[in-house]
């Protein structure tokens, strides 16, 4: 892999918040080269002809169509799979890396180039499930749903188990929900909704997005209740639960667009020096305490939900859902503020740290000197008060 270099614009863009389209194809090429590297060395180190075989394939296919299979190497779920798959051959487990087989044959059906027969149901990751057609050849018979609308360009993934993160790391609490029927049709007016109030009321927000997410995987959680999440295992992608107002996940996207940066930008450069034993701090959004890193994660992610809902208080149509944008917005901004401070006194930060703790402090000024009504004040200082007599640590 080529020596990676953080541009520093790109690196102060981020610290303040934003980070612009271009700081975001800079990181999805980061996350491209690395799933390129591991993919190569599960091809190395498998130890198994089936998966040489197909990463043989996977070869011939990029150099007669590269385009097509860089499709497929940019699939959020590729990386991560390659480094499960890599870690079990190292244990003695080659399982895993037999999904070779299904990334090679994604890549040759992109390709139009001709495929070895299988003999029996693949998954073809970017593509779907596919059974043996004609001559055993892969034929997609449980394909990908899609959605394009206002810029945003979203697959929903409710088959590949390396979509999100992987199977020993998925939360214990959630499963993948298959879309279907009315079920996608929701789905589809939900996402299209969002992307459309986004594209309409938030443009500093949408160009983001549309570079970072280009797929959705679908969660059901046991209790019913919300749940998102992204991880840099899968830059890429988003996961969360059944959307039900198109301007909470309109938020969601946003929140998640903040961890996506934030994760993938912790893979280049350290901000926070090794803290042992690892101390635990209060987070005015969480039901536990959490590590300095989580810290971090979380104060950057509400930033930029504070100055989502800070767009939102101007554009609300009715008084009430004024007065809750009001809410929301002095909410996090202030949960936010008050965890940078903490950060600044109690975390060991690196040059660079502190370098981009001082970057969101900028931005966190700004928001901190924009008025709020008194009542929406008095709401979100209430809130903040209940949250923390119920869940700090004693």
């Amino acid at each position: 892999m080529d020596r990676v270099v953080l541009p520093r614009p790109v690196f102060e863009r981020i610290a303040a918040g934003g980070g612009s389209p271009e700081a975001l194809r800079f990181l999805q090429r980061v996350a491209r080269a690395r799933a390129v590297v591991l993919v190569r060395a599960v091809g190395d180190e498998a130890g198994d002809d089936d998966v040489a075989s197909a990463f043989g394939l996977l070869v011939e296919a990029h150099e007669r169509a590269p385009e097509e299979t860089e499709r497929v190497l940019r699939y959020p779920s590729i990386g991560c799979w390659a480094l499960y798959a890599l870690r079990s051959a190292r244990a003695g487990n080659p399982a895993p890396a037999r999904l070779m087989t299904g990334v090679a044959a994604a890549a040759a059906v992109r390709a139009g180039i001709p495929c070895p027969p299988i003999d029996d149901a693949l998954l073809l990751p970017s593509l779907g499930y596919a059974v043996p057609g004609p001559g055993g050849r892969p034929r997609v018979v449980r394909p990908l749903s899609s959605i394009r609308a206002h810029g945003l360009h979203l697959t929903f993934d409710d088959l590949d188990p390396y979509a999100f993160v992987p199977p020993d790391a998925f939360p214990a609490n959630a499963s993948v929900l298959s879309l279907r029927g009315e079920e996608l049709a929701h789905w589809s007016a939900m996402v299209g909704e969002a992307a459309r109030i986004l594209s309409r009321d938030h443009p500093d927000f949408h160009p983001e997005i549309r570079e970072a997410f280009s797929v959705v995987v679908p969660l059901a959680t046991r209790d019913g209740g919300p749940l998102s999440g992204s991880s840099r295992r899968t830059f890429g992608a988003l996961a969360c639960t059944r959307p039900d107002d198109p301007v909470t996940l309109a938020e969601t996207f946003v929140h998640e667009a903040q961890h996506a940066k934030l994760s993938m930008l912790t893979q280049l450069v350290d901000l926070i020096a090794p803290d042992r034993p690892a101390t635990l701090h209060y987070a005015p959004w969480r039901r536990d305490p959490r590590p300095a890193t989580g810290l971090l994660q979380g104060t950057y992610a509400h930033m930029g939900v504070a100055a989502f809902w800070d767009r939102r208080r101007r554009l609300a149509g009715t008084r009430a859902e004024t007065e809750a944008a009001h809410i929301r917005f002095c909410r996090w901004r202030d949960a936010a503020r008050d965890t940078a401070r903490l950060i600044a006194a109690e975390v060991p930060l690196t040059e660079l740290g502190r370098a981009f703790l001082a970057g969101m402090n900028r931005t966190l000024d700004t928001l901190a000197a924009r008025p709020v009504p008194p009542s929406a004040r008095v709401t979100a200082r209430a809130q903040a008060t209940r949250h923390r007599h119920r869940y700090a640590t004693p």
